[in-house]
């Protein structure tokens, strides 16, 4: 199983195509992902995905979209604040223990 780390951006494969991830746990204990992608152009791409077992990315469960307005490659950290501030990510979210 790999680490993750909830509640916090992971910014490691930011380089094309660049990829960001929020994990955490939703209210009824489930681990899942915002999960951003950039494709070579604007806009960038914005998901939850849930998590197999395992903590990979679960490809036959239902992935959500969030429909993010347009950002640009350079308004990532705009993305990232946006991404947390939609209800359907608010309602989701387990309070932090």
């Amino acid at each position: 199983m790999r680490e993750i780390h909830l509640y916090q951006w992971d910014d490691r494969l930011i380089w094309c195509p660049s990829q960001c991830y929020y994990y955490f746990k939703d209210k009824e204990g489930n681990i899942k992902c915002i999960y951003l992608r950039w494709r070579h152009n604007d806009p960038w791409t914005a998901e939850i995905a849930p998590l197999n077992e395992k903590l990979e990315f679960d490809f036959n469960a239902s992935w959500e979209n969030l429909n993010p307005p347009f950002f640009k490659n350079s308004e990532l950290d705009q993305l990232k604040e946006w991404c947390l501030k939609q209800s359907k990510v608010k309602d989701m979210l387990q309070t932090k223990s």
